[in-house]
C-alpha cells in the first residue's frame, strides 16, 4: 500500500517539480505533506470525502462525566470522530449497548441515570480539536468501552499508509500537484483540469438517486389523488 510519502513523491513527479525517480529533498517533502493535510482539511469540510468506519476498544478512568477524544486527550487511540455509530460498556464478560442521545437531551429531558451503575446513555459532542464523549454520571470506575466512530481521511504523517475509496487517490495526486505546481510558478492549468475532471467523477458517483414522484395530473398530484378527482 502507497504512504503519504509515496503520494507526496508521485504529485512531485505530476508536477513536474522533481524528475522521475529523482530523490527528494526532506524539506520538499515535508512541506508537500503540509499542503497535502491542507488539501485534505479542505476536502473534509466539503464532505467530499467518505467517512471510514473505526471499531476500537477504549478504556475510561471512572471519575468524570466527559472525556475527550484526540491527539492530546483522554483518548488517543483514535483521532477525534465526526460522529459516533454506537457505544457498547463492558460488564464482567457482558457487553452492553448503550443509548445515544443527543446533547439537548441532557440538558432538556435527562438529569440522572441511577437505575445501574453501570451507564446507560452517552452523547458525543464532535468539537474542534477533541471531541467530547459525555455521560449522565460521574462513571462509577475505570470500565472499558467498545466504540463505532465514523473517521475522516487525514491528517498523514509522512510514513502512513494512504487507504481510500477508489477514485479518491488518483484524485489526491492531481490535485497535489497542482497545488505544487503553483507554489513554484509552473503551469498547472493542464493539472487543475485533470484533478477537476476527477472530482466531477467522484461527485457523480456519491450521488443518491432521489426518489420521484409520478405526475398524473396538470397540478402535480399522485395516482390516488387524480383517481380521486374522479369518484363521486
Amino acid at each position: 500500500m502507497a504512504t503519504a510519502r509515496d503520494l507526496c513523491k508521485q504529485a512531485l513527479e505530476t508536477a513536474g517539480v522533481v524528475a522521475l525517480g529523482e530523490s527528494v529533498e526532506n524539506e520538499i517533502i515535508t512541506s508537500t505533506l503540509d499542503h497535502l493535510n491542507d488539501q485534505l482539511e479542505v476536502l473534509n469540510k466539503q464532505k467530499l470525502f467518505p467517512a471510514y468506519e473505526v471499531v476500537t476498544n477504549i478504556t475510561l478512568i471512572g471519575g468524570a462525566d466527559e472525556y475527550t477524544i484526540g491527539s492530546g486527550g483522554d483518548v488517543t487511540t483514535i483521532a477525534r470522530p465526526i460522529s459516533v455509530n454506537w457505544l457498547k460498556v463492558q460488564d464482567g464478560s457482558s457487553w452492553f449497548t448503550m443509548d445515544q442521545k443527543s446533547i439537548s437531551d441532557f440538558g432538556d429531558t435527562f438529569t440522572t441515570d441511577t437505575s445501574s451503575s453501570i451507564p446507560h446513555f452517552f452523547y458525543y459532542n464532535p468539537v474542534f480539536p477533541l471531541g467530547v464523549l459525555g455521560f449522565f454520571n460521574n462513571l462509577d470506575q475505570t470500565r472499558t468501552f467498545k466504540i463505532s466512530v465514523n473517521a475522516v481521511a487525514g491528517p498523514y504523517g509522512l510514513n502512513d499508509t494512504v487507504t481510500l475509496a477508489e477514485g479518491y487517490y488518483p484524485f489526491l495526486k492531481w490535485r497535489l500537484a497542482a497545488v505544487m505546481a503553483d507554489i513554484v510558478g509552473k503551469d498547472s492549468s493542464m493539472l487543475w483540469l485533470r484533478a477537476n475532471d476527477i472530482e466531477a467523477d467522484i461527485k457523480r458517483m456519491n450521488i443518491k438517486p432521489k426518489n420521484a414522484k409520478r405526475d398524473f395530473g396538470s397540478n402535480s398530484i399522485g395516482r390516488e389523488e387524480y383517481r380521486a378527482l374522479f369518484r363521486s
